[in-house]
């Protein structure tokens, strides 16, 4: 709408000598600027992987990882730290065979059936149930 908005007001004050170019292009630049950021910052986070690597697309956190560094998917919580208060969030923790997460999702992104079936395609068995705390490593045996 707002894109439209902007066309509309180049295209009415294209016969209007006394509004210079640069002028009229600043509410197409603004509005098209500020419709892109907006759909950025809203899109729902993702899950990729290629043949190199695992990615989480998200606009406040990405992360990656070699894919063939994937060994596991566990359930957990996983530690996080906003203005000194730690909480515990339910993620999907992606990690290396001696344990080490590399990725990790919030569990309210996304669907179980969806992470296990990425973790399917992964060829990495899914382990966990939200119940164990994790900051760095996932434990091992599980």
């Amino acid at each position: 709408m707002s894109l439209v908005l902007a066309v509309a007001f180049l295209f009415l004050t294209a016969g209007n000598q006394s509004i210079p170019w640069p002028v009229r292009l600043i509410p197409l630049v603004l509005f098209v600027t500020g419709d892109t950021f907006a759909w950025l910052m809203i899109r729902p986070p993702s899950l990729k992987a290629d043949a190199l690597e695992v990615r989480l697309i998200n606009p406040l956190y990405g992360k990656r990882m070699q894919r063939s560094d994937v060994a596991v998917v566990f359930r957990g919580r996983h530690s996080s730290q906003s203005r000194g208060v730690e909480t515990w969030d339910k993620s999907y923790l992606f990690a290396t065979s001696d344990g080490r997460v590399g990725v990790f999702a919030s569990a309210s992104w996304f669907s179980d059936e969806g992470v296990t079936e990425f973790a399917a395609r992964l060829g990495v068995p899914v382990h966990g149930d939200f119940s164990v705390k994790v900051k760095d490593q996932v434990p091992s045996g599980r």
